[in-house]
């Protein structure tokens, strides 16, 4: 495997596994039996105001981490079997992510760029040549 396809796979798998942690902890926040005192208390803690009444959007928003932590450490697992389809996979989930971030930081301009900058560097590598390459001329 090339060494461009090497970088995506370690950072699908950090990412990934950084997103089922924060898909977790995001869940626990939006636990229902967590009052309300108890999560303005921990937003408080890392500065954020007013966070009554946020239980049902961490609960969408642990979901969205948790799906993307598994999809991209189901695309890393099958990374190595060279088929164009695992080649356009990569391509349409980075593809579709960096949209998802460029729309995330023009609607929130609060929002950090990294995850921009990354989701646009994995699909850089997967578009470059030894990329394309290896999933392509399978003799």
């Amino acid at each position: 495997m090339p060494g461009t396809l090497v970088g995506v796979r370690v950072m699908m798998v950090i990412l990934g596994a950084g997103g089922l942690l924060l898909a977790v902890l995001t869940g626990l926040l939006a636990d229902p039996q967590t009052t309300d005192g108890q999560r303005e208390a921990a937003f408080l803690e890392h500065g954020v105001e007013n966070a009554t009444g946020w239980s049902e959007a961490l609960f969408w928003i642990a979901v969205a981490t948790g799906a993307y932590a598994v999809l991209a450490l189901g695309l890393a697992a099958v990374m190595g079997r060279r088929t164009p389809v695992v080649w356009w996979l990569l391509a349409a989930f980075h593809g579709a992510m960096t949209l998802w971030w460029l729309w995330v930081l023009v609607d929130s301009p609060g929002v950090s760029f990294l995850p921009l900058a990354l989701s646009a560097a994995m699909l850089g590598l997967v578009l470059m040549q030894p990329s394309r390459t290896y999933y392509r001329n399978l003799h």
